[in-house]
């Protein structure tokens, strides 16, 4: 005897007769038929990424001729479903979509299915989430003049719902401005500046992020800057005489500058075509500053006073 579903109640008998043709009595038994409780087995992805969404099927057996009624779907904690479930309840067969925001995690993903006879089964399925670390773009300019300050930006990314910890440095041969960090955690840009204060020279821009789940999910990006020198600027004082007698000497006095941190030294002093040096010229290597004396022995004539510092 078969027994296709239950619950129910089957009486089995039997009949036999003799070799005369005489027919016994009916033997009987009632056969009382149990609901057998489906089996629901649910697949998918047991190791995922923070900020990814996976789909989760599931599948109905039952020995009995059921029809299937979906309970309940659960993406666990550190999951949540996205959507409406699909389910098919003659073949109790289904799929749900669970989206996992943030990592480090282990939500269990699970499913209930009862037959038409009220009888259920629950299938789960642990999940490990994943942190991703984040990541940095960092962008600006890539040569500098020595003495000029340069503002460089970045952005950062992750999928997962992190906090972030940035750090900045404007490597060997630069200098972070005080108090130039800026950094918006809603939008994940931020920026800082650099003074580059000599050069030629080579540094590293650096910008690092850390998130919260821990140092080891950090991102570094590099800018290369090199530092150009700037050529000092040289210049005769104002207060020097423009005007002078013939058979006089006079001094003539000069002070330079330079955006970058130099030593100087004098390329030459001249009196011009109608002037001539007397002694020799006085400078100082550390500031620049220095002075020459000139004698104009004829007049009239007009001459043409230099100086030239590297």
């Amino acid at each position: 005897c078969s027994f296709p579903d239950g619950p129910a109640s089957s009486t089995v008998s039997v009949q036999v007769k003799d070799s005369d043709n005489a027919n016994s009595n009916t033997a009987t038994q009632t056969v009382a038929i149990a609901n057998v409780a489906p089996t629901v087995t649910l697949t998918g992805q047991a190791t995922v990424n923070e900020g990814s969404s996976h789909i989760y099927s599931f599948t109905t057996s039952d020995p009995g001729a059921d029809t299937f009624a979906l309970g309940v779907t659960d993406c666990g904690s550190g999951g949540s479903q996205v959507g409406a479930d699909t389910f098919n309840p003659a073949t109790g067969a289904g799929s749900f979509e669970c989206s996992f925001p943030d990592g480090p995690a282990s939500p269990i993903v699970s499913v209930t299915v009862s037959d038409s006879d009220g009888a259920s089964d629950s299938d789960t399925l642990a999940v490990t989430v994943s942190n991703v670390k984040p990541s940095i773009v960092l962008t600006g300019d890539a040569t500098a003049d020595e003495g000029s300050t340069h503002t460089y930006s970045y952005t950062v990314t992750d999928p997962g719902q992190d906090s972030h910890t940035i750090t900045t440095a404007c490597g060997a041969n630069g200098a972070k401005v005080a108090s130039s960090d800026s950094y918006n955690a809603g939008t994940g840009a931020g920026s800082f500046k650099c003074f580059f204060a000599d050069g030629p020279a080579t540094t590293d821009v650096t910008a690092t992020v850390t998130d919260s789940d821990g140092a080891s999910d950090t991102d570094n990006q590099v800018v290369v800057v090199t530092v150009n020198n700037v050529a000092p600027t040289v210049t005769l004082s104002a207060a020097n005489d423009l005007s002078v007698n013939e058979g006089t000497s006079h001094t003539y006095s000069f002070t330079t500058s330079d955006p970058g941190e130099d030593q100087f030294s004098l390329v030459s002093v001249d009196c011009g075509l109608n002037g001539s040096q007397v002694g020799t010229a006085s400078f100082n290597p550390s500031t620049g500053a220095g002075s020459f004396l000139c004698s104009f022995p004829d007049g009239p004539a007009s001459s043409t006073v230099s100086v030239q510092v590297k």
